[in-house]
């Protein structure tokens, strides 16, 4: 990523766009790896599929267990839509951010980083 970042600096985004291919080749092998040696160590010896591959369900899916994009429908079963309470509670902790940041006399860095918080909802 850091090579990734210096191509960018020089004004190379193909060079960038390499590097950063490389860098995320090398983090999903240490992934795997990593996959591989605590199945080893829970005393399951389960290989870990390998990139592209097809779990045993048939979905196409990344070495994180998501399916993958442009692999057909997505599932929305682990989607949670929040209910009334969920969406109230929300409500409540948005007003007394937006109360407290217009309170002058706090200390800078708490409005900053209420301001943070506003900015991104």
């Amino acid at each position: 990523m850091g090579q990734a970042g210096r191509a960018l600096s020089e004004g190379s985004p193909e060079d960038a766009v390499e590097a950063q291919g490389r860098a995320l080749e090398a983090l999903q092998q240490g992934l795997q790896g990593m996959a591989q040696q605590m199945a080893r160590q829970m005393g399951r010896g389960t290989r870990v599929a390998p990139r592209n591959a097809t779990n045993g369900r048939g979905q196409n899916t990344d070495p994180l267990g998501r399916q993958m994009t442009g692999q057909g429908a997505t599932s929305t079963d682990s989607v949670k839509i929040p209910d009334h309470g969920d969406l109230q509670r929300a409500r409540e902790i948005l007003e007394e951010l937006r109360r407290r940041a217009s309170e002058a006399g706090r200390p800078k860095e708490e409005l900053d980083y209420i301001d943070r918080l506003l900015k991104r909802f």
